[in-house]
């Protein structure tokens, strides 16, 4: 008989022990899960579900628990098997796990609503110790930590042999208990033993800290993707039937004045209509293929290049958008996002802000009128209730303020104290003021030195020559003297480490190396993995970028966990949405919710200790696109003092 068979002859009080006193518990579910290659976790869809769950703990339990395999006696009764876990699970006792996430999704879906203790995840303490491995997985995390695999041979060639060779571990639910549980057992035994290895090197590494962040992270963004987000079905059907019918007549007028059918995403399409009207355009380097990206199209003075933008625009919001988003990705009017915390092998940023799927709500362009018609779909709960948003306030260059004049640079303290007397100064005019120059060359420059951008792409932007360019940017760096040295300490500290240290002690890692050759005048660059002779250390250029945007993602992190633990969350809604810097929600209409939106402002303002103020722009609105600061249809009013009945959390301090 084998061991999941013998299961159902055990008394309840072996089969269902008590672990208390083994140290942290490790969970891992095997489920039907049909759409996750494509769609992401889908424990919030109706026809998924938990086929057994593998638990183990570190004093060396390990077992097996099938509820619901396909046609398998020895399933075990589900009630009483998630009935323990709700029991088990809900301690103070750490969790281990591999993409946690995902289980607690399954769990919640079960009953299992309530887990305590911190979720240890294994692919959440990779990328903070190696943001630029390979693979996450648990395949690759145990043949590196333990030298193993996982033990799914036996596995692979039951399901490949019975339902073929296309995504097979579709079908494990499909397999009988009693091939499963062998790894099942390898899901949970395998990731204790990793985490016995990280866990010293997240303390040496000086990492610890930033690891139980994004571990306190794991609860609200289960909630979040299981609250989803209400969007306006009809409006997206109304305004993708209008844009069909005008993306049609478009490029039906758009082939009549070619001459020729041209369809706008093939280059090779598009290359015999500008040959017949006479129009030159690039080639790619390598290939010498015709091209036609967006960036030529928007400085071609034709109206077919014109027509070829709006028709591909047209195309992409009415197919990626409004029917790929929305219409066909929401589950009972309601859209239901993947918040990648951290990088994985399913997406993810190195630079530790999230980054989303299902839809990816960082392409819904922020500013364009497309942004806007998106947006606006994205809707309040009810019609008793408001669409909030919380929006930090340029928070990158508030953060290069902070660090100019922590290092003591000359010049940055002007800024420090422009912020301090007012905190809703504008960078991008203040260093205007300081520099001589218009707002928009300005904004321009400092945007471009945020992201490493070198001389000459500058130029191209500000439409100027390399000599004028020279010039307005020699202007700039006089008038504000601490941007060049704070780009050159950072490079230099990037050159001379290899790693730049954001402000709650994310690491990222500069690990290539740039080997220059010259031949015939002509330099190319080669990117290495390791060092060689004469090689230098690559993408330093990107120092600052790393140390403003890894800092921007610690304090928005920091900040949902204050809120999510203040219970402030309770009376603003689960939030919505995370995007960029900006924390979204639906709320009824009352008091409470008032109370409560006000206290949110003060936790993300104060959840860490800068030289310089953060800001918070709070809007509100019947949806997200419809959201306005103060916004008299709802008379909801920004208060200084403190919501009541809430927990208060004390500054984190910044790291230098």
């Amino acid at each position: 008989m084998d061991a999941t068979a013998r299961l159902r002859d055990l008394p309840g009080h072996e089969l269902f022990p008590s672990l208390a006193g083994q140290g942290a518990i490790a969970v891992d579910c095997e489920t039907k899960d049909p759409g996750l290659k494509t769609d992401g976790p889908g424990w919030h869809k109706p026809d998924t579900f938990v086929a057994g769950v593998a638990v183990g703990t570190e004093a060396g339990f390990r077992r097996y628990y099938p509820v619901a395999h396909e046609n398998d006696p020895d399933n075990l009764d589900r009630a009483k098997v998630f009935g323990w876990l709700r029991q088990e699970l809900r301690t103070s006792t750490p969790k281990i796990g591999a993409n946690l996430l995902y289980d607690y999704g399954f769990l919640d879906k079960e009953g299992v609503t309530d887990i305590g203790g911190v979720p240890y995840d294994i692919q959440n303490a990779e990328p903070l110790l190696d943001e630029d491995r390979f693979s996450y997985g648990l395949e690759a995390l145990s043949k590196d930590y333990l030298g193993i695999g996982k033990l799914d041979d036996e596995l692979d060639e039951f399901l490949v042999k019975n339902f073929g060779r296309k995504n097979p571990k579709a079908n494990i639910w499909r397999a009988p208990s009693s091939v499963v549980a062998k790894y099942a057992i390898g899901d949970v035994n395998h990731p204790i033993k990793i985490f016995q290895k990280q866990k010293p090197r997240l303390e040496a590494e000086g990492l610890w800290d930033l690891f139980l962040l994004e571990s306190r992270l794991i609860p609200m963004l289960k909630a979040m993707k299981k609250r989803g987000v209400r969007v306006d079905l009809d409006r997206a059907e109304q305004l993708y039937d209008k844009m069909t019918k005008d993306q049609a007549k478009l490029h039906k007028k758009l082939n009549r004045d070619a001459g020729m059918e041209i369809e706008v995403w093939a280059a090779d399409s598009i290359a015999p209509a500008f040959d017949e009207a006479g129009i030159p355009y690039p080639r790619t380097p390598k290939t010498d293929k015709p091209s036609f990206r967006k960036d030529f199209l928007e400085t071609c003075d034709h109206q077919m290049a014109r027509n070829i933008i709006e028709v591909r625009r047209l195309d992409k919001f009415r197919g990626t958008f409004l029917r790929g988003c929305i219409l066909d990705g929401h589950i009972n009017g309601r859209i239901h996002c993947n918040f990648n915390q951290l990088k994985s092998d399913g997406g993810g940023a190195v630079s530790g802000r999230f980054s989303s799927s299902g839809p990816n709500l960082q392409f819904i362009p922020v500013r364009t009128d497309d942004g806007k018609l998106i947006r606006a779909m994205f809707i309040r709960d009810d019609e008793s209730h408001i669409f909030w948003k919380k929006d930090y306030s340029q928070i990158e260059y508030r953060l290069l303020a902070h660090d100019a004049a922590d290092m003591g640079l000359k010049g940055a303290m002007e800024v420090v104290e422009a912020y301090r007397s007012d905190p809703n100064t504008d960078f991008h005019a203040k260093l205007a003021e300081m520099t001589g120059l218009e707002r928009g060359p300005a904004k321009t420059v400092n945007f471009g030195i945020a992201y490493g951008e070198g001389v000459e792409k500058l130029c191209a932007q500000l439409n100027l020559s390399r000599q004028a360019g020279e010039k307005l940017l020699d202007a700039y760096h006089r008038g504000a003297p601490f941007m060049r040295p704070l780009i050159h300490r950072l490079m230099n500290l990037a050159e001379r480490t290899g790693e730049i240290i954001t402000l709650l002690g994310r690491k990222r890692r500069f690990n290539a190396w740039a080997l220059n050759k010259w031949k015939a005048g002509e330099r190319t660059t080669t990117i290495l993995r390791h060092k060689v002779p004469g090689a230098k250390r690559a993408f330093c250029h990107k120092a600052l970028n790393a140390r403003t945007q890894g800092s921007a993602a610690d304090i928005m992190k920091m900040a949902m966990v204050d809120v999510w633990e203040s219970g402030a969350a309770a009376a603003a809604g689960i939030p919505l949405m995370t995007v960029h810097d900006e924390l979204t929600g639906s709320c009824p209409n009352t008091n409470e919710a008032r109370e409560a939106l006000t206290h949110i402002d003060r936790l993300m303002e104060n959840c860490v200790d800068l030289l310089v103020p953060l800001r918070v722009d709070a809007g509100i609105g019947a949806s997200w696109g419809q959201c306005e600061h103060d916004n008299p249809e709802f008379n909801i009013v920004r208060s200084a003092g403190r919501g009541g009945g809430f927990r208060d959390k004390p500054p984190r301090k910044r790291t230098t």
